[in-house]
């Protein structure tokens, strides 16, 4: 889970596309991904798109609740301090 404000894309083509219909990168951005492979000789795009593991699956509500208070916490208590107790 990262928070950005004022970052590129970093060639995820989505954010490209959303950065070029506003006309600017300054919005702030809740990023939550499922990270990289292990192994560096497997395809990121297979692995991001690969089924989640049944641990991975199970542990899935309790990341996207810990979305929703960053969410939160970036309306309530400003970029900063949310990016402060959230990004990692």
């Amino acid at each position: 889970m990262k928070i950005h404000k004022n970052r590129g894309h970093g060639g995820h083509n989505g954010i490209k596309s959303i950065s070029g219909l506003m006309g600017t990168m300054d919005y702030t951005r809740l990023k939550l991904g499922v990270g990289r492979p292990e192994n560096p000789q497997h395809n990121v795009a297979d692995y991001v798109l690969g089924k989640f593991t049944k641990d991975e699956f199970e542990k899935t509500p309790d990341f996207l609740n810990r979305g929703i208070d960053a969410a939160e916490s970036i309306i309530l208590d400003g970029v900063q301090k949310a990016s402060t107790k959230f990004n990692g």
